[in-house]
């Protein structure tokens, strides 16, 4: 990409190598839908050089979890038993909320509604009828699980 960052061959080699380790099932990545890639190469470029970079360099120290106590509403926090980001992470923003439940979704990387549609949708609707999918645990499960 850096030698031809309007490449959009090589912009789509990269993606695949990238979304590899955010899928419990590596074929899965199969079916994502849509193409990072299929914008002009001077998007593409821009892309690849400037926007990424900016981006993560604007976050910086990044965290609003405290500020996250206020808030009134209901949150249910997804994570696949899989996700290559740590079982921490979504227990602490499960705890940053004060009506919080953490659903571990076994056996899903980064992107359960992809690779695991049948474990993610039903659990989905049942907290938007308003009610808790039983697996939520308020307090989360334990790595080991």
């Amino acid at each position: 990409m850096r030698a031809d960052p309007g490449n959009a061959e090589a912009c789509r080699r990269l993606y695949a190598l990238w979304f590899r380790p955010f899928f419990a099932d590596p074929a899965a990545t199969a079916r994502r839908r849509g193409d990072c890639c299929a914008g002009a190469p001077a998007a593409l470029s821009n892309g690849a050089l400037v926007v990424g970079r900016h981006t993560m360099a604007s976050l910086g120290d990044f965290g609003r979890r405290d500020s996250l106590r206020g808030v009134t509403t209901t949150v249910l926090v997804l994570h696949g038993s899989r996700e290559v980001i740590p079982l921490g992470a979504a227990a602490e923003w499960n705890a940053a909320f004060p009506d919080a439940r953490l659903l571990l979704l076994e056996g899903a990387g980064h992107f359960p509604y992809v690779e695991a549609p049948a474990a993610f949708f039903p659990p989905i609707e049942e907290f938007l009828r308003g009610r808790w999918p039983k697996e939520a645990q308020g307090s989360p499960p334990s790595p080991g699980r």
